[in-house]
């Protein structure tokens, strides 16, 4: 047999845990939305040969 039952219950820190996941989901969607902007960054790298180097060289021969 089934009896409908209420419970009354407090939780005590719920607010402050509320406004603590709020924040995580804040700086969630900004740390998503830089990484998108930095996976959409575009680059340019200038290497520069001050002297010739023997090494150097010999492996751009290989490729």
């Amino acid at each position: 047999m089934e009896k409908p039952v209420s419970i009354t219950a407090e939780v005590q820190g719920i607010d402050e845990i509320t406004k603590k996941v709020e924040r995580y989901i804040e700086l969630l969607k900004e740390a998503k939305s830089l990484a998108d902007e930095l996976a959409s960054t575009e680059f340019e790298i200038t290497l520069g040969v001050d002297s010739w180097n023997p090494v150097v060289d010999h492996i751009s021969d290989n490729y």
